[in-house]
């Protein structure tokens, strides 16, 4: 279930997942939206896709020069 779950077991796992799940419908709400910790992690989340983009963009670049290279090498 994540980490250092040692205290889910199988007699328990079942009351755990209703559990988690009746407390997720609780706040599953739009005024939840509006709080600042929900706005915190939208935010970071906004953030982690950014430099991915940002780092999977430069990668694809590397790619492009690399392979121009190789073929600039191979015509001599």
């Amino acid at each position: 279930m994540g980490p250092s779950c040692d205290y889910v077991t199988e007699g328990n796992r079942e009351a755990w997942k209703r559990f988690v799940e009746n407390k997720i419908r609780k706040v599953m709400k739009p005024e939840t939206m509006d709080t600042q910790e929900f706005k915190e992690c939208l935010m970071y989340v906004e953030e982690e896709k950014r430099k991915r983009e940002e780092y999977e963009r430069r990668e694809k670049e590397l790619r492009i020069k690399h392979a121009d290279e190789r073929r600039r090498r191979c015509r001599r």
